[in-house]
């Protein structure tokens, strides 16, 4: 069955963005994943839609490799939650486009990428609750449904920015992790809000209170020495509070800040990370 008969037993469909354009490119997204070898694809989980894309190559491998998109532009400004939430360069994406991996899920966020209205997707999953249990549990669905259209037993997820939360609570409830890696990630998403005296996310989960369950997985967290939007300590706070921190190693990137450079050292980034 091809991945177009797949997206339509999922209730969806192939589209064309125009809203997301790579100024460097004057294409869409989408368009410049198609041509990465990714297909474009929506998903209709429980609770929301949810776009996205993957690559399935040829070779035979069992892992599937998840990308999960930061939390966008969730503000217009302070106080001003935004209509779209659609980030203006989805780093999460060009991370996965240099990845040589055979088989890569690409997820965007609540409310991001949207063609028209989703009913089922109110401001709340890109504010207070964007990383709560029904956010949390429309990623494990739509994962599940592509592993075992893939054929493949374990998956490495791969989370930026607010993403890298999403990543972690994935697995923390999961048994088919076998890494999880973030990018310039708000793993304590508490401090991070208190740092940057803004309203503290209360209707999301906090990955530092699964410790038990997520000490036994191989992690690594990136941070970007210049990064103004995600301090050093919002990460070694999260790691703090690991029961057991054997399995997790910190690279800090000196001259990194919260979006430049991961994309161009990344195919040297994933090297560090154990089983590649």
């Amino acid at each position: 069955m091809k991945w177009t008969m797949f997206a339509a037993l999922l209730v969806c469909c192939f589209w064309i963005l125009g809203a997301c354009i790579n100024s460097r490119l004057g294409r869409s997204c989408f368009e410049i994943a198609t041509q990465c070898g990714f297909k474009e694809v929506c998903f209709k989980s429980e609770d929301f839609v949810l776009y996205g894309a993957v690559k399935t190559g040829s070779q035979t491998q069992d892992i599937l490799t998840v990308y999960l998109e930061g939390d966008g532009a969730a503000w217009r400004r302070k106080g001003e939650l935004a209509c779209d939430p659609t980030p203006r360069q989805p780093l999460a994406l060009w991370l996965a486009l240099e990845d040589p991996s055979a088989k890569i899920l690409y997820l965007a966020r609540p409310g991001q990428f949207r063609k028209s209205k989703d009913p089922y997707c109110q401001p709340a999953y890109w504010s207070l609750a964007r990383y709560s249990e029904k956010v949390v549990r429309a990623f494990v669905e739509i994962i599940d449904s592509v592993k075992k259209r893939m054929q493949v037993h374990k998956i490495g997820l791969v989370g930026y920015s607010g993403g890298g939360v999403i990543a972690a609570l994935l697995a923390a409830r999961r048994d088919d992790v076998v890494w999880l890696v973030t990018v310039a990630s708000n793993l304590d998403h508490r401090l991070w809000c208190a740092e940057h005296k803004v309203t503290p996310l209360k209707d999301s989960l906090e990955p530092k209170e699964f410790g038990m369950k997520l000490k036994n997985i191989p992690q690594i967290h990136f941070i970007g020495g210049r990064d103004q939007t995600v301090s050093q300590e919002v990460v070694q706070s999260y790691i703090n509070a690991m029961p057991d921190k054997k399995l997790i190693k910190i690279v800090v990137e000196d001259q990194f800040d919260h979006h430049c450079c991961w994309q161009k050292v990344w195919p040297e980034l994933l090297k560090m990370i154990p089983g590649r």
